[in-house]
């Protein structure tokens, strides 16, 4: 971990861009530690979270190899921090400088074979390289040293050569174990374990809020849709009631307008019943009139045949000028009578078309008025709407 510390210098540099990609290789084969091959760190705290979190995963059998990306426009530089145990499982790569971590070595002859290996595997490298590797050994072997100690089981301060490919190598000195550090490491497993758990116990809680919240939002899409066609439907009730009620108000003046005419007929009715009785009292008195004068004449004739016989003083003169005024008030009775019946007869053809007019318009508004009731009792009985029954109950 205090290596990786070491490696905070790099981010102090922002043209540089830092990855990191982290894998264990487990007979041959390598697998990766962590959720992409590579990732983009922009500080060091960010890097030992990414670590940490990859060992977790990690068998302790496996070799583990932490490598560390260095991007600066078209140049790309790699450091490979690698976990092992014997220098047989160190792969040739030209272009990859590798660290070995001795923290869990205990054979001196293992660690120097082991640095004497690593110390080969890079040929040539760059000053910059030379530079940074230099200053990663001096930071590691000082902190080695201030935790450890120096060693004491070995009689002579006797020094081992490492990275022998670097001109100015560095003198490492190997410390002795401490066994408080190895009973700490079952705690330290367990921990990591713990966190994993409670990692992998949040991922799950995610998923099951993410699947929780789509079934939501789906469920309110849905509850939405539905009430946006309610009120599509409201709407469409609402313009049936007022077309309804506009088709009452219709009624309503229909049905007024033919109850007054109704009552005119009626009237005229009645005014016709009047005319045509006083048109019979007149008939009536025309005839007794007609009849009444041929009695006069009948007996004026008779008369006029006696008198002839027996009247000499003139009276047979006077009863004829009696007779010619009883005949000009007859001729004058009959014109009133006449005029009388043509204005009775023109009155009674006059209401007679005034009563057809009004009966062709009573049966035309009946008509309409059946109409109307027919097609609200249509409305009422078909459509029966979700919102009528709710205010029902």
């Amino acid at each position: 971990m205090k290596l990786i510390l070491s490696l905070s210098p790099l981010f102090n540099n922002t043209t540089y861009n830092v990855h990191i990609n982290l894998s264990q290789i487990i007979n041959g084969t390598t697998q990766s530690l962590l959720d992409q091959n590579t990732l983009k760190v922009t500080n060091i705290n960010d890097m030992l979270r990414h670590y940490k979190l990859g060992l977790a995963y990690h068998s302790q059998s496996a070799t583990t190899k932490f490598t560390i990306e260095i991007k600066k426009e078209n140049k790309i530089s790699r450091l490979t921090i690698t976990n092992i145990s014997s220098p047989d499982q160190i792969t040739q790569d030209d272009t990859t400088l590798l660290l070995t971590s001795i923290s869990h070595l205990d054979d001196t002859e293992t660690i120097k074979n082991t640095l004497e290996a690593t110390s080969h595997l890079r040929v040539d490298p760059t000053p910059e390289a030379k530079d940074h590797l230099r200053q990663t050994i001096l930071k590691m072997t000082s902190e080695l040293t201030r935790s450890r100690g120096s060693l004491q089981s070995i009689a002579s301060n006797k020094a081992y050569s490492t990275f022998s490919s670097i001109s100015n190598f560095t003198h490492l000195t190997i410390p002795e174990e401490e066994k408080d550090k190895l009973d700490d490491c079952p705690v330290e497993i367990s921990c990591r374990q713990k966190d994993t758990e409670v990692i992998n116990r949040l991922i799950e809680i995610q998923r099951v809020q993410d699947e929780l919240i789509e079934c939501l939002q789906g469920q309110m899409a849905h509850r939405q849709q539905e009430i946006m066609q309610d009120l599509h439907q409201l709407a469409l009730d609402r313009d049936e009631i007022r077309q309804m009620a506009l088709q009452n108000e219709e009624m309503s003046e229909i049905q007024a307008e033919r109850d007054r005419l109704a009552n005119q007929l009626k009237e005229h009715q009645q005014i016709s019943e009047k005319t045509q009785n006083a048109l019979d009292l007149q008939t009536a008195r025309c005839k007794s009139l007609e009849k009444r004068t041929a009695e006069l004449q009948a007996d004026l004739v008779e008369s006029r045949d006696r008198i002839k016989q027996h009247d000499v003083s003139g009276m047979i003169e006077k009863l004829e000028r009696e007779l010619d005024r009883l005949k000009r008030q007859k001729q004058l009775e009959e014109e009133d009578f006449e005029r009388s019946y043509a204005d009775a007869l023109n009155e009674i053809k006059s209401m007679k078309t005034v009563m057809d007019s009004q009966t062709e318009t009573i049966e035309h508004l009946q008509a309409t008025t059946q109409s109307l009731y027919q097609q609200l009792n249509d409305l009422q009985c078909t459509e029966k709407r979700p919102w009528r029954m709710m205010l029902q109950n």
